[in-house]
């Protein structure tokens, strides 16, 4: 199991919000970023919405992606103390 999925919020998003969650993982592993939630930063958020907009996502879609994370990373925040 990885740090990912002890977190224990994925299978409580929508289908949506854990595809975004989930290609954002592949893309941190894919690029050799971190993979613990609590390693990950701003600038590989950044990223990851840089290379949606580089493959011709959405507007919509990147922002829906931005808010999907958005709402992971508040919810890890109340599950695990910093």
């Amino acid at each position: 199991m990885t740090h990912w999925e002890q977190v224990g919020g994925l299978r409580r998003f929508r289908r949506a919000q854990s595809g975004d969650i989930t290609e954002m993982r592949a893309f941190c592993v894919e690029r050799g970023m971190p993979t613990l939630v609590a390693s990950v930063r701003r600038e590989h958020v950044e990223a990851f919405l840089v290379d949606l907009d580089e493959r011709g996502t959405a507007a919509a879609t990147r922002a829906q992606a931005f808010r999907s994370l958005q709402q992971f990373w508040k919810f890890v925040e109340r599950r695990l103390p910093v």
